[in-house]
């Protein structure tokens, strides 16, 4: 959480709100890279260093608890790290996306839902420790509409500068790139409200999960409950995004974090800087980023008979 009244005494900076750039007919592509400009220039700043610990979270989608709510399954696992991270003293970034405000039009209900996740994010808050960023499915109302959950202010974004390399993070959600969340998003809204919520309730929920990742990413993510040539199909407009947010990154020579796509990504030394979470909705095991000792991981969080198992994906020292 970003505590104005600290930011001058501080490694915080806040920026000027200038207006969203208006969805013009140019090419996609560089109507993204205008959109995620935007965000970037909305965004605050904080300084970090080799002591700095972050970790990073996105999609988490809580819901009502009923039985369209995807994040009820991760639920004691999400608590798990996040108590632990408290503990260890990392700063929280929610990467968008961490309430379901599509399908459920009242932020009260999912706050009534999941209060004790709302307690511990109070815990970060007090100490200065969270930043929750603004995702598609943050916004109940229109796509920039300013969001405050239960007194926490939403951000569009965030930038980091590592210190000892003058190294610039940008730390998003990433819908910004994505033709469906972006510039249909009453459409998709809509969708989400009238037939996806609908196709879950039936039991059309299982076939959106993805496989558990395995070390140094050896395969990109796959949906797991279909054939691969459906699923191939299924994810191309993720691969889009994804597609879109490199160039973007490529060009601005800037690091990139994102969330949305769900699909998990870490850089091998040398390659585009594009960081992608994953997400907390893939029943049994949970995706992110931590940030310590120099060094970005992608993590996958796992639980098998009660017990919490971290394994690190791949790391990126920041200085590369």
């Amino acid at each position: 959480m970003i505590d104005e009244s600290a930011l001058k005494g501080g490694g915080w900076s806040l920026p000027n709100r200038p207006a969203p750039p208006p969805l013009l007919a140019k090419s996609w592509q560089l109507t993204a890279h205008e959109r995620l400009d935007w965000a970037y220039r909305l965004s605050p700043r904080l300084t970090i260093d080799d002591q700095s610990r972050l970790l990073f979270l996105s999609d988490c989608h809580r819901g009502n608890n009923g039985c369209t709510d995807i994040f009820k399954p991760n639920k004691a696992l999400f608590m798990h790290i996040l108590n632990d991270h408290f503990e260890r003293g990392y700063h929280y970034v929610e990467v968008g996306d961490g309430d379901e405000l599509w399908q459920n039009r009242d932020f009260t209900a999912v706050y009534r839902a999941h209060r004790d996740v709302y307690d511990l994010l109070h815990r970060f808050h007090a100490q200065n420790r969270l930043s929750l960023l603004q995702g598609n499915h943050d916004s109940p109302g229109r796509l920039f509409d300013p969001v405050s959950k239960d007194g926490l202010p939403t951000y569009q974004g965030l930038v980091l500068h590592y210190a000892p390399a003058r190294l610039e993070i940008f730390v998003t959600h990433g819908h910004q790139a994505a033709l469906g969340a972006d510039r249909y998003w009453p459409f998709n809204r809509w969708m989400a409200r009238a037939v996806w919520k609908w196709l879950q309730q039936i039991g059309f929920l299982p076939w959106q999960h993805l496989n558990a990742p395995e070390p140094d990413l050896p395969e990109p993510h796959y949906l797991a409950s279909v054939p691969r040539w459906i699923g191939y199909r299924l994810l191309h407009p993720a691969r889009n995004v994804e597609r879109t947010i490199r160039d973007w990154t490529a060009v601005r020579q800037r690091w990139i974090i994102c969330g949305h796509t769900h699909l998990v990504a870490c850089p091998r030394p040398g390659e585009t800087p594009y960081f992608n979470t994953g997400s907390c909705v893939n029943p049994g095991f949970i995706t992110g980023i931590e940030i310590a000792n120099g060094q970005a991981r992608l993590i996958m969080w796992s639980e098998a008979n009660g017990r919490c198992r971290q394994t690190t994906l791949r790391a990126l020292p920041l200085t590369d």
